[in-house]
């Protein structure tokens, strides 16, 4: 008696995995990313250490970085916006936003960007700090950030989480309207 209950459970399991397999596939080709989030905005907040400034971050005595981003995804457009705000030990040192289009695909759980060169520019700069030791190193930094593909690691209508380069695993989570991106 228990195999015969043994094989009923385990069936039916496997016909349950089956048609979630079968759902999941039918639900990723009727909602591509790329469709699903035409005229949206999606942003992330993030503090971490400031390894992706280098040397630097020993210059500037660096403790703290927080990064915004936000990604404003239209039919022809994708335009891409950071902010950093900087803080030493004591206090925030600066603050600055940049601004970029790019071009992306998605492969099979992969986000591929690449940064439109041209339309790379400072949006913002906090009075007092100075942007030119950092300009080169930033221009460097957008290119790293998005040569490396980015895991989508879960997908849902509102939120995105992704590995980003440089700054680790990311909640995404859809915006009313862009506040860094200037149009």
């Amino acid at each position: 008696m228990p195999s015969t209950t043994h094989k009923f459970i385990t069936i039916l399991l496997f016909l349950v995995a089956i048609g979630l397999c079968i759902f999941n596939e039918a639900y990723r080709s009727a909602h591509p990313l790329s469709k699903v989030n035409v005229g949206t905005t999606w942003g992330f907040v993030h503090r971490g250490y400031p390894s992706q400034f280098g040397y630097l971050s020993n210059y500037w005595d660096l403790r703290v970085v927080e990064t915004h981003g936000q990604i404003y995804i239209d039919t022809d457009t994708r335009i891409y916006a950071l902010a950093f705000k900087l803080y030493n030990s004591e206090k925030m040192i600066g603050e600055f936003s940049i601004q970029f289009n790019v071009d992306w695909e998605l492969k099979e759980n992969y986000l591929y960007v690449s940064v439109l060169e041209q339309s790379i520019q400072i949006n913002y700069v906090s009075e007092g700090f100075d942007i030119e030791p950092v300009r080169g190193m930033l221009i460097d930094f957008i290119h790293d950030i998005s040569k490396s593909p980015r895991e989508l690691i879960s997908k849902t209508n509102q939120e995105l989480v992704f590995d980003i380069p440089y700054l680790g695993i990311t909640r995404t989570k859809r915006l009313p309207e862009p506040t860094l991106i200037q149009f």
